[in-house]
């Protein structure tokens, strides 16, 4: 015999991990009204199709191509609609939006336009480390854009708004690329009179 977990009352178990008496996992499906033992206590529906139904109630027709959907379908009309989109449509869906979202934010703190010349288009608006030696690189050197949002979040006081010409020219004159007789190294130019040489 064992004690129910949630009654406190004594049941005779079917299984060895059986933690509950049959009375407290008898449910009724939230979609379709029909009882059920519930595996876990955190169930709701009687199958995942029950589930899968009452997250889309209403949809009439399939997502990709627009036929009508059959009983059983849920959103699209085949495996092949499906596929096709999620392949077309998943990366602005989902991942794109929430993306330029948080890089906006951050541009916004940032004071919205280049320190050097002003331009606030946001098209070539580029965020430079001020310090190259205090930015944070990926164990392996592939850059995401999740570990890009992370590390500029976490690195705000290094951070600084460039357009795309005045973020090249900083890298340029920073690298020391072009002078081949001068040995690249890291130098920190904290001001636009820097940059320039000045």
């Amino acid at each position: 015999m064992k004690v129910c977990l949630k009654c406190k009352n004594n049941f005779r178990p079917r299984s060895n991990n059986q933690k509950h008496c049959d009375p407290c996992r008898n449910k009724k499906c939230l979609f379709c009204n029909q009882p059920f033992i519930k595996n876990r206590l955190s169930s709701k529906h009687c199958s995942r199709e029950c589930y899968l139904k009452s997250r889309w109630v209403g949809i009439k027709n399939c997502k990709y191509c627009g036929k009508k959907l059959k009983k059983k379908e849920l959103r699209y009309c085949s495996k092949k609609c499906r596929r096709l989109y999620w392949n077309q449509n998943e990366y602005q869906l989902t991942k794109k939006k929430r993306i330029w979202e948080r890089k906006k934010e951050i541009i916004g703190k940032l004071g919205g336009k280049c320190t050097d010349c002003g331009n606030s288009d946001l098209r070539v608006l580029d965020i430079n480390h001020i310090d190259r030696t205090k930015k944070t690189r990926p164990k392996k050197g592939q850059y995401s854009w999740q570990h890009r949002l992370k590390e500029w979040e976490s690195n705000m006081g290094n951070l600084e708004l460039l357009c795309a010409n005045c973020h090249r020219i900083h890298t340029y004159i920073q690298m020391n690329y072009g002078d081949k007789k001068v040995q690249k190294r890291d130098v920190n130019y904290s001001s636009k009179e820097d940059r320039e040489g000045k």
